[in-house]
């Protein structure tokens, strides 16, 4: 496929949230070190939710260089909730300790909990959400949740997806053609070889049977399902099978299989669309 608009690496929100939740990491890391080695009753589970918290950042960091939230995005919110969890238990052991070591610790942890809060609030909820498309507004107006790297298999497959369209009727015009010579051969013997009244007026209706058939191919049942467009897209120039739509614009695809939909918008024209830039309707 063409273009996909991809989210631009600096994205206010997702920068912000992550530098507030690294920096309460290395708080918490420190502050349960230094508890450790003062106090033997340290909290041992307290550790796994240090490490869980710091693959889960791991995870953030791979899926927003490579652009691939949307392919993970109930993996992601799951695994969010349950570092939600785990930090939550271990200030819960941490925060009524007096020494200093202990309370940093668990004021790391309570600056994470707040940003997996904001995080399961953004993954958690659909991009077309007011109060999302106000906080994706501060930054490239880009959903997060939307952005996917557009592989070359994808565009490849688009084409050939629509090149078996025009098979049938390349043929028929060809044997028509094929067909009308030889007719035309035949009855030269018996009618005078410069009038080609005759052979214009059946080009012509071969002309006007080769688009009602057109028309016909593409039922409006062949695209039963209704979506509206949750963002704009325009398609490549390079690319003559792509579908372009304003946000808000309603039309139908055939199906809701893959990633890329093939649609059909109220003026008749033919494309494919990307599935995360569509929301179902009816």
């Amino acid at each position: 496929m063409g273009r996909s608009n991809p989210v631009s690496l600096f994205n206010p929100f997702a920068l912000s949230t992550f530098g507030i939740s690294s920096i309460g990491w290395i708080i918490t890391f420190a502050g349960c070190i230094a508890t450790n080695t003062q106090n033997s009753g340290f909290p041992k589970f307290a550790w796994w939710a240090v490490v869980f918290q710091l693959l889960l950042l791991i995870v953030i960091v791979v899926l927003y260089i490579t652009n691939t939230f949307h392919y993970h995005r109930f993996f992601l919110t799951c695994a969010i909730g349950v570092a939600f969890v785990y930090n939550s238990n271990a200030t819960n052991n941490l925060v009524y300790d007096t020494d200093s070591a202990p309370a940093a610790a668990s004021a790391g942890f309570i600056i994470q909990c707040i940003v997996n809060i904001l995080w399961l609030f953004y993954f958690g909820s659909e991009p077309s959400s007011p109060i999302i498309s106000y906080i994706d507004s501060f930054g490239s107006s880009e959903n997060l949740m939307l952005s996917s790297k557009r592989s070359k298999s994808n565009r490849n497959a688009a084409g050939q997806s629509q090149i078996p369209l025009d098979e049938p009727y390349k043929d028929e015009t060809m044997g028509y053609a094929e067909r009308n010579s030889i007719s035309n051969e035949n009855s030269g013997l018996h009618e005078n070889p410069f009038n080609t009244q005759n052979y214009t007026a059946q080009l012509n209706g071969l002309e006007n049977a080769s688009t009602t058939n057109r028309a016909s191919a593409l039922p409006e049942d062949d695209y039963p399902i209704t979506v509206r467009g949750l963002f704009d897209y325009d398609a490549s120039p390079d690319d003559i099978n792509e579908l372009s739509f304003k946000k808000g614009d309603i039309f139908r695809v055939k199906d809701t299989v893959g990633n890329w939909w093939q649609g059909k918008n109220s003026k008749g024209e033919i494309g494919m669309c990307p599935s995360n830039y569509l929301e179902v309707i009816g």
